[in-house]
């Protein structure tokens, strides 16, 4: 188990490295693979855990669906930092992924029509509808940040993206550091949060990932257009550390209802892709809300 997880955590960084630290157009096609192949595998993975428990999806048609959405997304964002000029084609694109945002309620309504009385099938349309609102926009929301990042071109590389991905996973590695460290060296071990979802999470543990995750906001903020003051990054690692924990245990909750130890077997020697994006998944709209707060009502609050 050790090597394939060894080699599988050494493939995953160097892919996450290059589409970070190489700007010529290369990282932004290896991005746009990941965050397809994310889209279809996340999605698959989610439908698998609920089928386990009998609550039945349109699997593939939901998978492709999601994974169409965010190619027409990639399409879009391409053009803007200059990486696909076609305007005509571009145009298409645009027109189908805003008509499929806007005549969602109408599919939605379609496919309730067709269920013809059926309890099962109606069933089966809400839990492919939930699946398909739970996953898609969170995954359109983590290329957004990518976007964002590129298209600032703040260096060489993506820093922006780079500190997203940092500030959402310090916290869980400190959280687990510190929760380790607290076992072994308090008397009768480290108090636990919430053992019935996670055994292994601490209260000792959360404090040092939330001091983890505060340290490397303030680090960033010299880089980070978005993150100008110290007490900006002080309550950007606040949000990160607590919706990143939340975005972790809410994957756990439904791993345990599911009675699934891993959200799958996709990545040899580690499990599933859900496993590896639960809280960027859930810190995406916080850091999206963030820069949003800046940029639309500025930063008066944080200047006090």
């Amino acid at each position: 188990m050790f090597i394939p997880r060894l080699c599988s955590t050494v493939v995953l960084l160097s892919l996450f490295g290059v589409s970070i630290f190489v700007n010529d157009g290369i990282g932004w096609i290896l991005f746009s693979i990941m965050a397809l192949f994310l889209s279809f595998f996340v999605t698959k993975e989610f439908c698998a855990l609920i089928g386990n428990i009998g609550m039945e999806t349109y699997s593939l048609g939901v998978c492709i669906a999601n994974t169409l959405i965010v190619f027409m997304e990639l399409a879009l964002f391409a053009s803007e930092v200059g990486y696909f000029s076609d305007s005509r084609m571009l145009f298409i694109i645009f027109i189908i992924f805003m008509g499929g945002i806007i005549l969602l309620p109408v599919l939605i309504w379609l496919l309730i029509l067709s269920v013809r009385n059926s309890e099962v099938k109606l069933k089966k349309v809400f839990n492919t509808v939930g699946i398909f609102f739970i996953t898609a926009p969170s995954i359109c929301m983590l290329i957004c940040i990518y976007y964002i990042g590129a298209d600032l071109l703040c260096s060489s590389w993506n820093v922006v993206f780079l500190f997203f991905i940092l500030a959402t996973k310090i916290g869980d590695i400190g959280a687990y550091v510190t929760g380790t460290l607290s076992n072994k060296i308090l008397k009768g071990g480290n108090h636990k949060m919430i053992p019935s979802i996670s055994p292994g999470k601490s209260y000792e543990g959360a404090v040092g990932g939330l001091l983890f995750t505060v340290l490397l906001c303030l680090a960033f903020h010299y880089w980070i257009p978005f993150i100008t003051t110290p007490l900006y990054a002080i309550a950007a690692g606040i949000l990160f550390f607590f919706f990143g924990m939340a975005g972790d245990l809410a994957e756990s909750a439904v791993k345990r209802a599911c009675k699934i130890k891993d959200s799958g077997n996709t990545i040899p020697g580690i499990g599933g892709v859900f496993d590896l994006v639960d809280s960027p998944m859930m810190t995406a709209g916080i850091f999206l809300f963030l820069i949003m707060i800046q940029t639309f009502f500025g930063l008066a609050f944080f200047n006090l």
